[in-house]
């Protein structure tokens, strides 16, 4: 392992999101804002899109974790493949539904539209999250639309929030009653250089990094390698530091970096 000959004292680039390695980059921030604000207001439905490895299950994360400190009751969908009735029902597992008594579809929805409307009563938030949601069947997100018929005098029972790939936005121009129900919306971009730097710099130092470890001439290359995707950036600094730790370096130089990524 290469953590010892760096002074790590655990991995700082692995590719499942880690709340303890959230760097808020600019980009980050004003998606977890833009969120966060869609869920505060009530608007109904919010949508975050980005090119693959840009950061939106983490963003996802992030405010899922944000909303399980206060009393909301979230739903979190990590599978889009679903059919209409088997989300239904993966969103009543969640919200502890007792689906033995619901035989049929308008009994699942009866059942979901009530646990929403005591929700509200008791002033908790309904909180719908779907990650890919660009993989979800017309279907399933025509459902998702009818859903946020769930509404009170004031205020929709429930709030739903899309993340996707670039093909979610393509999608939903398709489905234009449903795209006319995104009020918040945001493209998360790769990170420019400085955040990148930081990024890094951020993420070493969580590890128990007490040096710098990337010449800056390294980051340079790296930036110039991933465009400031963070998931690129993870599996290339790995494999930097891989290298580093075989070769005994004291420092990763661009050099390294270049070797790496072929």
């Amino acid at each position: 392992m290469y953590l010892e000959h760096w002074g790590l004292g655990e991995s700082p680039f692995e590719k499942a999101p880690d709340l303890k390695f959230i760097y808020h980059s600019r980009e980050f921030e004003e998606a977890a804002a833009r969120l966060q604000f869609a869920v505060d207001r009530n608007k109904g439905a919010a949508m975050l899109t980005g090119e693959h490895g840009t950061g939106k299950t983490t963003s996802l994360i992030h405010l899922a974790d944000t909303l399980s400190r206060s009393d909301a009751e979230l739903i979190l969908i990590a599978n889009p493949l679903l059919k209409p009735m088997e989300f239904l029902k993966a969103m009543a597992y969640q919200m502890d539904i007792d689906m033995n008594a619901l035989p049929t579809k308008a009994d699942l929805l009866h059942a979901l539209h009530s646990k929403m409307l005591r929700n509200t009563k008791e002033k908790r938030d309904t909180i719908l999250i779907i990650d890919e949601a660009q993989d979800m069947p017309d279907a399933t997100l025509e459902e998702i639309r009818l859903l946020l018929n769930f509404q009170s005098e004031d205020r929709f029972l429930m709030n739903v929030v899309l993340a996707g790939q670039a093909g979610l936005r393509e999608k939903l121009r398709e489905m234009k009653q449903l795209d006319q129900r995104i009020a918040v919306r945001y493209h998360i971009k790769p990170m420019d250089f400085e955040d990148t730097a930081e990024y890094i710099s951020s993420r070493l130092k969580t590890a128990g990094a007490a040096r710098r470890i990337f010449t800056f001439e390294a980051v340079v290359e790296i930036h110039g390698s991933t465009r400031g995707v963070p998931l690129l950036i993870n599996d290339i600094c790995v494999r930097s530091l891989e290298k580093g730790s075989e070769e005994g370096v004291g420092a990763i130089g661009a050099e390294t970096v270049k070797v790496v990524k072929g």
